[in-house]
């Protein structure tokens, strides 16, 4: 049987046609071997690959059960920006537009395991190192704070700093990570 890998990449709200993709392929039957994903593709990497269903996926991201005001869609597109006021961040001090904590928290609510070993599907996620100006690949370890740091998009969220690097949104040097799925994925 093919062992197929799969890239999930940056790009805010098309990350919605990674849960579509997804759920095709389980109508089919297939399963990932393995999962890369970077910025939203890590969300999303980082949700199926614990073993959320696409179907399910799907479900949270237009219902209100991702979000306590209403679908996790409506939050991100709708035009009354009153409800992103909780998530602003106004004291910048280099920090960023958005407060990540309460998306986070959300996040951590929907995720079933809290570290890459746990997870049910392996999981490869690319942060980019913003001094070193290279990618970061975490693929062990607490899962939450290598999402954190894969979707730290420079000015809108601030940047996360792990093992003393300063690590921004993965999309900035690696935009669909396949490169980094196992070599044997067909």
């Amino acid at each position: 049987m093919k062992k197929l890998g799969i890239a999930l990449g940056g790009g805010g709200a098309k990350g919605v046609a990674h849960v579509l993709m997804l759920e095709v392929l389980e109508e089919i039957g297939w399963q990932p071997y393995c999962i890369s994903g970077t910025s939203i593709g890590a969300i999303v990497g980082a949700l199926y690959a614990s073993g959320n269903s696409a179907k399910a996926l799907r479900d949270d991201l237009t219902s209100a059960s991702f979000s306590e005001n209403g679908s996790f869609i409506d939050d991100i597109f709708n035009k009354d920006l009153s409800r992103w006021w909780d998530m602003l961040d106004l004291d910048f001090g280099g920090k960023g537009l958005l407060d990540a904590r309460e998306f986070l928290a959300r996040l951590h609510s929907k995720l079933n395991v809290s570290s890459f070993e746990e997870l049910a599907i392996p999981l490869r996620i690319v942060a980019a190192d913003f001094w070193q100006r290279e990618q970061i690949v975490f693929e062990s370890g607490p899962l939450l704070p290598a999402v954190h740091a894969s979707m730290a998009l420079p000015g809108v969220f601030q940047p996360v700093q792990i093992d003393g690097r300063v690590l921004i949104d993965g999309g900035v040097v690696n935009p669909v990570p396949f490169d980094v799925l196992p070599e044997e994925c067909d």
